[in-house]
């Protein structure tokens, strides 16, 4: 307001005007006048606190800020799939309609199960693969096929195609006088045999 030093009959004004503060809707500034009687005739504005913006973090971190308004306090900590180093730390709603910014320290948490299994599988790409991280699973040595993506989701397991890999094939062994085979069309891991052809020992 700015009422000090106002005389018998004159006016001033009263308004919501500190920072953190507004005028409930519908409502405005007052107008008081000072009394013969020394005391001022009028009515207080009616003011509320402002509503804090909402509070966008990244996604290792949780809160409970949501409709906070000027002063008020919540807490940030850690979400699903990260561990906190420390405790919660708490925040409060600024006049600035934000919020104080200090955070906490959050780890990744390393996916434990869900690894696609077989020898065809290779996924040595995906050690210690942390929370929402990717890595490529392809197919192991003597396999061909196209590699898939996995996730380590918030769980603590890994989400993903598994790779289609199929065996491959063998090149065709060198043709030699005397020699029959059954090679031809051998893939990986299967067996063929090499013998004399007939009029050879």
């Amino acid at each position: 307001h700015n009422c000090a030093g106002t005389t018998t009959g004159a006016s001033c004004t009263a308004t919501c005007g500190l920072a953190g503060w507004k005028y409930r809707s519908g409502t405005s500034s007052q107008t008081f006048t000072c009394t013969a009687t020394g005391a001022f005739s009028g009515n207080q504005p009616t003011c509320e606190r402002q509503a804090c913006r909402q509070l966008v973090l990244p996604n290792k971190y949780r809160h409970t800020c949501d409709g906070k308004v000027f002063e008020q306090m919540c807490v940030v900590d850690c979400a699903v799939g990260w561990t906190i180093v420390g405790s919660g730390v708490r925040v409060q709603c600024l006049a600035a309609q934000n919020f104080s910014t200090n955070l906490p320290d959050c780890t990744p948490n390393t996916c434990n199960s869900g690894w696609p299994l077989g020898a065809e599988v290779n996924v040595t790409a995906c050690t210690s693969l942390t929370t929402d991280q990717t890595c490529k699973a392809t197919c192991a040595r003597g396999y061909s096929g196209t590699p898939t993506t996995l996730q380590c989701l918030r769980t603590g397991y890994v989400n993903g195609t598994r790779p289609n890999c199929l065996p491959s094939a063998c090149p065709a062994l060198q043709a030699v006088t005397g020699v029959r085979n059954t090679c031809n069309g051998t893939v990986f891991g299967q067996v063929c045999s090499a013998s004399c052809a007939d009029g050879y020992k």
